[in-house]
Protein backbone atom coordinates (compact mmCIF):
# COMPACT_ATOMS: atom_id res chain seq x y z
CA UNK A 1 0.00 0.00 0.00
CA UNK A 2 2.73 2.51 0.92
CA UNK A 3 4.75 1.74 -2.20
CA UNK A 4 1.71 2.16 -4.42
CA UNK A 5 0.71 5.43 -2.76
CA UNK A 6 4.22 6.82 -3.14
CA UNK A 7 4.38 5.64 -6.74
CA UNK A 8 1.20 7.54 -7.58
CA UNK A 9 1.38 10.63 -5.40
CA UNK A 10 4.73 10.84 -3.68
CA UNK A 11 6.95 11.54 -6.66
CA UNK A 12 8.60 14.93 -6.87
CA UNK A 13 8.05 14.91 -10.64
CA UNK A 14 4.26 14.41 -10.48
CA UNK A 15 3.32 18.14 -10.48
CA UNK A 16 5.81 18.86 -13.25
CA UNK A 17 4.44 16.01 -15.37
CA UNK A 18 0.86 17.27 -14.86
CA UNK A 19 1.82 20.84 -15.77
CA UNK A 20 3.68 19.65 -18.89
CA UNK A 21 0.62 17.71 -20.02
CA UNK A 22 -1.67 20.69 -19.36
CA UNK A 23 0.71 23.08 -21.13
CA UNK A 24 0.86 20.85 -24.22
CA UNK A 25 -2.93 20.49 -24.27
CA UNK A 26 -3.51 24.25 -24.00
CA UNK A 27 -1.08 24.94 -26.83
CA UNK A 28 -2.86 22.29 -28.91
CA UNK A 29 -6.16 24.11 -28.27
CA UNK A 30 -4.71 27.41 -29.55
CA UNK A 31 -3.76 29.11 -26.29
CA UNK A 32 -0.58 31.14 -26.11
CA UNK A 33 1.52 31.49 -22.97
CA UNK A 34 2.13 35.09 -21.93
CA UNK A 35 5.82 35.98 -21.54
CA UNK A 36 5.24 38.04 -18.38
CA UNK A 37 3.78 35.12 -16.39
CA UNK A 38 4.38 31.47 -17.24
CA UNK A 39 1.02 30.50 -15.67
CA UNK A 40 -1.08 32.83 -17.84
CA UNK A 41 -2.57 31.72 -21.16
CA UNK A 42 -4.67 33.68 -23.67
CA UNK A 43 -6.70 32.58 -26.68
CA UNK A 44 -8.07 35.24 -29.04
CA UNK A 45 -10.65 34.81 -31.80
CA UNK A 46 -12.42 37.69 -33.57
CA UNK A 47 -11.86 40.24 -30.77
CA UNK A 48 -13.00 37.70 -28.16
CA UNK A 49 -10.63 36.27 -25.57
CA UNK A 50 -10.40 33.53 -22.99
CA UNK A 51 -7.81 34.07 -20.26
CA UNK A 52 -6.56 31.20 -18.10
CA UNK A 53 -4.46 31.32 -14.95
CA UNK A 54 -2.99 28.08 -13.61
CA UNK A 55 -2.08 28.03 -9.92
CA UNK A 56 -0.72 24.72 -8.61
CA UNK A 57 -3.67 22.44 -9.41
CA UNK A 58 -6.36 25.11 -9.81
CA UNK A 59 -7.38 26.75 -13.07
CA UNK A 60 -9.17 30.08 -13.11
CA UNK A 61 -10.54 31.25 -16.43
CA UNK A 62 -12.78 33.91 -17.87
CA UNK A 63 -13.45 35.80 -21.04
CA UNK A 64 -15.57 38.32 -22.82
CA UNK A 65 -17.72 35.74 -24.64
CA UNK A 66 -19.69 33.17 -22.61
CA UNK A 67 -19.75 30.65 -25.46
CA UNK A 68 -15.95 30.48 -25.60
CA UNK A 69 -15.74 29.99 -21.82
CA UNK A 70 -18.35 27.22 -21.88
CA UNK A 71 -16.56 25.49 -24.78
CA UNK A 72 -13.28 25.67 -22.87
CA UNK A 73 -14.87 24.19 -19.73
CA UNK A 74 -16.46 21.35 -21.72
CA UNK A 75 -13.19 20.55 -23.51
CA UNK A 76 -11.28 20.52 -20.23
CA UNK A 77 -13.81 18.21 -18.58
CA UNK A 78 -13.49 15.78 -21.50
CA UNK A 79 -9.69 15.77 -21.34
CA UNK A 80 -9.07 15.96 -17.56
CA UNK A 81 -10.88 14.79 -14.46
CA UNK A 82 -12.06 18.04 -12.93
CA UNK A 83 -14.92 19.74 -11.16
CA UNK A 84 -16.35 23.19 -11.67
CA UNK A 85 -16.68 25.13 -8.44
CA UNK A 86 -18.46 28.08 -10.01
CA UNK A 87 -17.95 31.79 -10.33
CA UNK A 88 -15.48 33.68 -8.20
Amino acid sequence: MCKLKRALYGLKQAPQAWYSRLDAYLHQQGFKKVMVDSNLYIKSENNHQVIIVVYVDDIIFGGNKDEMCKDFANQMQKEFEMSMIGEL
